[in-house]
């Protein structure tokens, strides 16, 4: 128990006042200096910043971050009483007076605001609205409001002016009191604000479908999805990574380094699901939590390679196409002179954080802090040259060396799949609410077009057998070799036959199935046979469906649609099938 005590103990706080105007100073130094490189540079701005990608993924990235969101708020209503009304913890007065910034000073319970402009001062602070009026009734309106906003920016309607008020009405909430918040409150928090500047409306969205039908009915030609501005996206992933490393570094006790961090957490009674202190001691006495520990932690702090991995990645793509372009040789040169200058800036920082923070011993560390801070700062000097060195050696001598650098040891297969095994034993181990799925949501930012592409072939195309398709033969016992060529070897299975009708509201009509063909289980075939308005579907044997048939087949290549299966038996879940994909008015045909 003592050591319990010790291990939970608030460390002493470091007076770091005697470097806080230097560092202060040079952080402004390296501010100005990345802005000269980009002045030096202004093409690196523009592909850095102004290039546009695939919407597909921020799609699912506003869906899954959407239910994440809603999830967490009414996980809340349990205790939505107690926490955040005036029957609860806080009197309204009290909570304004403890929580609500400037509000305090700014409004009057009976005579209001002052001035009409105090509004905005008081937004600029800590305001809730819940710290005017909090009752019961107005809560539940309010929780009711943002249910509503939510949902519509999941389904994507109005999507871009869902999202501003869903972000403002959780803001409303969780500005009331901070008493309840979590890990996963503050990163919510911090990814929903960056959300307002995603258009992710633009794939998977109501909006993006009534946008593509509009389209159709002027030309009858299926419009692709409208790329979207890349920037905001860069900067979730900078923000993930930022999360990572910050509590990598963080987790600097010794619990850490001798991995047995895991154990007392699955041993903390206020976490774990259910009580698990046989299956902790054993793990810790067979070694398995502390290896878990180990990865755990060396992934977090480690988690900025996967970040390098897509720069260089992104870099390389476009040097193989030719998009690079030239700059005078004085200007790089200068630029580099400037990242130079802010990376020894870095390594002075990180010199004055050992000799504050520094304590010999702690991590298996015993080295003087003085020997530390030389070891430190000539890293900081040497790795970036050695580093520049064996990459581009890498990339001439050896270029299969290159590859798996690039796509596995600095690839988002390794640091995203560590990721998701991390959070899934968080999740079924510890009970840490919506905490797993608000940050494992942000994953889908660093996924691609071609990725999603991927991914609708493994949800509806078959796996390839060995030595089919490309994929390899592999002997048996090469199990995880042979799973991953089940995932990455598919093979498109018998397609159904769409065949219409060359008059132009039938192509119409045809084009709205398009938009639901998700894995491209159709082919279409115009029939100039067929009289207009009329549409068969014929299935993989060629035997035409009727309309039960066609609906399940319709149902079945769109996951929105699935819900629609167990219907499509009867004309309420057919009608449904065709509202959706545009195929209201049906021919006795058809």
């Amino acid at each position: 128990m003592p050591f319990l005590l010790a291990f939970f103990k608030k460390p002493p706080p470091v007076d770091v006042s005697a470097h806080i105007d230097q560092s202060t100073l040079l952080l402004w130094v390296a501010f100005s200096l990345v802005v000269a490189f980009f002045a030096l540079r202004p093409e690196l701005w523009r592909r850095l910043w102004f290039r546009r990608i695939d919407p597909r993924p921020i799609g699912l990235l506003r869906i899954a971050f959407g239910i994440s969101v809603l999830w967490t708020f009414l996980d809340l209503l349990m205790v939505k009483t107690e926490l955040l009304t005036d029957e609860g913890l806080y009197m309204t007065e009290a909570a304004r007076s403890k929580y609500g910034g400037r509000l305090r000073t700014l409004w009057d319970p009976e005579h209001g605001f002052e001035h009409w402009y105090d509004i905005f001062d008081a937004l600029w602070s800590k305001f809730s609205i819940m710290h005017i009026r909090s009752d019961p009734p107005f809560v539940n309106a309010l929780f009711g409001a943002l249910t509503v906003s939510l949902t519509a920016m999941i389904v994507g309607w109005r999507t871009r002016l869902m999202t501003v008020i869903s972000w403002f009405l959780a803001n409303q909430i969780y500005n009331y009191s901070p008493i309840f918040y979590t890990g996963g409150d503050t990163a919510l928090r911090t990814f929903f604000f960056l959300c307002m500047f995603l258009r992710w409306g633009e794939a998977y969205s109501l909006d993006s479908l009534l946008r593509r039908r509009r389209a159709i009915a002027r030309s009858a030609v299926v419009p692709d999805h409208r790329p979207i501005p890349a920037w905001p996206t860069y900067l979730m992933m900078v923000q993930l990574t930022c999360i990572y490393f910050a509590t990598g570094l963080l987790k600097s006790g010794n619990t850490w380094f001798n991995g047995s961090a895991l154990y007392y957490a699955m041993n903390l009674d206020h976490f774990y699901r259910v009580p698990a202190t046989g299956l902790a001691n054993f793990g810790h006495w067979a070694g398995i939590t502390r290896l878990m520990t180990w990865v755990t932690h060396f992934w977090e702090r480690l988690f900025p390679l996967a970040l390098l991995g897509v720069m260089l990645r992104g870099w390389e793509a476009d040097r193989a196409r030719g998009l690079l372009e030239p700059s005078a040789p004085v200007r790089r040169l200068a630029g580099w002179g400037c990242l130079a200058a802010v990376w020894a800036i870095g390594g002075y920082l990180a010199v004055l954080a050992v000799h504050y923070y520094y304590k010999p011993g702690v991590g298996g560390v015993r080295l003087d802090p003085e020997v530390l801070a030389q070891v430190v700062m000539l890293s900081f000097l040497c790795v970036p040259a050695v580093a520049i060195l064996a990459y581009r050696w890498l990339r001439h001598r050896h270029p299969w060396a290159h590859h798996i650098l690039l796509h596995w040891i600095l690839g988002k297969r390794l640091w995203l799949t560590l990721g998701l095994i991390f959070h899934a034993m968080i999740d079924l181990t510890l009970n840490v609410g919506t905490f797993v799925q608000v940050m494992v949501a942000p994953y889908l930012a660093w996924v691609s077009g071609r990725d999603i592409e991927g991914m609708w072939r493994v949800i509806y195309w078959a796996p390839a057998m060995p030595g089919n398709a490309g994929r390899p033969q592999r002997p048996r016992w090469a199990f995880v070799g042979r799973l991953f060529d089940r995932l990455s070897y598919r093979v498109r299975p018998p397609a159904h036959i769409v065949r219409y009708g060359p008059d132009a509201p039938t192509i119409r009509r045809v084009a709205g199935l398009r938009l639901w063909d998700m894995a491209k289980r159709f082919d279409y075939e115009i029939d100039p046979r067929l009289p207009a308005q009329v549409i068969e579907v014929e299935g993989p044997s060629g035997r035409r469906l009727d309309r039960a048939g066609r609906a399940r087949a319709i149902a079945g290549a769109n996951p929105l649609l699935w819900i629609c299966l167990p219907l499509c038996g009867r004309g309420v879940g057919q009608a449904l099938v065709e509202r959706a994909v545009g195929w209201a008015r049906t021919s006795p045909r058809s």
